[in-house]
């Protein structure tokens, strides 16, 4: 039978300590402590640490576009489909051509979408956030389609900041002077902080 001795020496990084040890000699940069003076130090503190910050609202959404749609003079992308839907941060719009961020803070946006033109000759897609009609930099995808047959795929992942007191409209829009077919489409939006 084999019996194999705990770990009793002075602390080292390996994968007998335990992860309040290594959180304590990181936070104190103490590396000459032993396991059994760290635990004293442990059990010696009493003090409570500083409030913690308020935690921001969870808000998240995913919506989906499972209709293909074509668009030529309203140039939004309709997400008929709210899959996941958290919060009261983030709002759909009532004509489903977008969505309300109503609450300060820091969010994240991606898309995808599967594309096409119904021209014959070679053109560029492209999709873009907007947030009150204004670009979302960092926001568009373009991609070049060769005919009218072939489907794309354009995606894009970023941040958008709302400030304090405002409410603001974000919509995926159509970033091309020509019609374009959105086949399906799907967007996820995190609220950060």
């Amino acid at each position: 039978m084999s019996y194999e001795k705990p770990c009793r020496t002075s602390f080292s990084c390996d994968a007998c300590a335990n992860p309040y040890a290594r959180y304590l000699l990181n936070r104190c940069d103490c590396l000459s402590l032993d396991l059994e003076s760290l635990a004293e130090l442990a059990l010696s503190q009493t003090s409570c640490p500083a409030k913690p910050l308020p935690v921001p609202e969870n808000a998240y959404l995913n919506a989906v576009s499972a209709v293909s749609q074509k668009l030529s003079q309203k140039t939004e992308t309709a997400f008929d489909q709210v899959r996941v839907l958290k919060g009261s941060c983030i709002r759909c719009c009532e004509a489903q051509d977008g969505f309300v961020l109503n609450c300060p803070g820091v969010y994240l946006v991606e898309y995808n979408a599967d594309v096409m033109t119904d021209r014959c000759c070679p053109d560029t897609a492209a999709l873009e956030l907007r947030l009150d009609s204004k670009t979302v930099l960092g926001s568009r995808s373009a991609a070049s389609i060769h005919s009218g047959e072939s489907v794309e795929s354009l995606s894009a992942s970023t941040l958008v900041q709302i400030s304090e007191g405002r409410e603001q409209k974000l919509t995926l829009e159509k970033g091309c002077d020509h019609d374009l077919i959105v086949k399906s489409a799907n967007i996820v939006i995190v609220k950060l902080s």
